[in-house]
């Protein structure tokens, strides 16, 4: 709707004012001037934003009421979500306005009470997110990143232990090193290997976050291995195994992970589709009814066509026949297309399965039906006329049988014209 594209703009200017006051702020605070004093037109538009906001989700919750608001089966995490947001954007303006004390007695200086609040607003920001709905890829994406938790974790455990293992591997091989070599001379080469070896394995966290940069392109696996070629080629050939057997095979298994999500994600999104398409269907459905029983005025149960004119002749009528996909122009052709019994009235039924039928665009399925029907009908009428010519053959036949049967009777000696008029009975 546009009321939806009008928020989701909102959204994204009031992200733009975000990002310029973290720049701001900081830039100020380089200059020595305190990074809260911001100017006064991002005081205005932040009370702007607040605002809409806060009007937005006023009048969510008078059209859907605040039960259905907050427990709506799509949107109401989000609704929620919005609500806490918006409640710490309303407290944080009313402080700014009203300069309150509220913590006095817990000695927290106002001042930081704001600055929290400030920085607690950065949460707006996350409200981005909600614009993913409108872009089904992105929607999938984020999807998958999400339902995919547990094997997300797992396939973190599973590296960080294969990480792990390696790495007190590597302590072992430079604490042996360095115990058994003898102690080489300082600013020597030989003692400056020693200590970027201790740099790079010194204790096994940081052995976990140089065999980590080793497969994230953090740092060249080889300039790793060139350290450890000063103690075995063999040490280099396990470092050569674990970069292979973590990028090649463990990785790919987590893409493969991620991948399966994602092709779940979009089957189950489809099915959110079909769900979605069946509530516009019985929303319609429903509002098809309503027209029906605000049109039947004597509630027979049917509509004559001087109801249905009277009725379709009201603007409101026509604009919500227009919201479900139903355009009228002519009331008399429209009646004639839901008759279909030709009763000159139209029952509850025939409206709404005839309003089904009209709703929105020609589609293919509507243009091979109506071929369907055209090949069906000449095949009928092809029939009929061939049964027909059949009838006129017999009944031709018949009566040349006749005129043979009656000149072998009465002969050639009776007038012709007595015999024409004997033929003609």
């Amino acid at each position: 709707a546009a009321f939806d594209y009008v928020s989701g703009i909102a959204i994204i200017l009031n992200a733009v004012l975000l990002g310029w006051a973290a720049n701001y702020s900081v830039v100020a605070a380089t200059e020595g001037r305190p990074p809260d004093q911001l100017p006064i037109f991002h005081e205005v538009a932040t009370v702007f934003f607040t605002a809409w906001f806060s009007l937005e989700l006023l009048l969510k919750m008078l059209v859907n009421g605040v039960w259905e608001f907050f427990t709506h089966k799509k949107d109401g995490s989000w609704n929620i979500f919005d609500t806490v947001v918006v409640g710490g954007d309303l407290i944080h303006s009313l402080l700014q306005l009203t300069r309150v004390d509220m913590v006095d007695g817990l000695g927290i200086e106002n001042l930081t009470v704001m600055r929290t609040l400030r920085i607690l607003r950065i949460v707006r920001v996350v409200r981005v997110v909600r614009l993913i709905r409108f872009f089904r890829e992105l929607r999938m994406m984020v999807l998958s990143v999400l339902r995919s938790g547990s094997s997300l974790f797992w396939s973190c455990l599973l590296l960080a232990v294969t990480i792990y293992v390696f790495g007190i591997y590597f302590c072992q091989v430079v604490a042996y090193h360095v115990y058994e070599e003898d102690a080489p001379a300082a600013g020597t080469l030989e003692a400056q290997n020693q200590e970027k070896l201790l740099d790079m394995f010194g204790n096994v966290l940081r052995a976990e976050y140089i065999l980590y940069q080793a497969i994230a392109g953090g740092l060249n696996w080889g300039d790793i291995g060139r350290r450890l070629l000063e103690i075995h080629p063999f040490h280099v050939f396990c470092l050569a195994f674990y970069t292979f057997f973590t990028t090649f095979a463990l990785l790919n298994i987590i893409t493969g992970i991620f991948v399966q999500t994602a092709i779940k994600n979009a089957e189950n999104d489809k099915d959110d589709l079909i769900q979605e398409r069946l509530r516009q269907t019985e929303s319609a459905l429903k509002e098809m009814s309503k027209i029906f029983q605000s049109a039947d005025r004597d509630a027979s149960g049917a509509l004559t066509l001087t109801e249905f004119e009277a009725h379709l002749g009201n603007p409101v009528v026509k604009a919500h026949l227009g919201s479900i996909g139903i355009e009228v122009a002519k009331a008399k052709g429209v009646f004639r297309l839901l008759d279909l019994d030709m009763s000159g009235e139209i029952t509850i039924e025939e409206f709404v399965d005839g309003c089904m039928r009209l709703k929105g665009n020609a589609r293919s399925i509507d243009l091979a039906m109506v071929m369907y029907e055209n090949v069906r009908l000449a095949a009928e009428v092809r029939s009929f006329t061939n049964w027909v010519e059949h009838q006129f053959a017999d009944l031709s036949a018949f009566e040349q049988g006749i005129d043979r049967k009656l000149s072998r009777l009465l002969g050639d000696d009776l007038h012709p014209d007595v015999q024409a008029r004997l033929r003609g009975l």
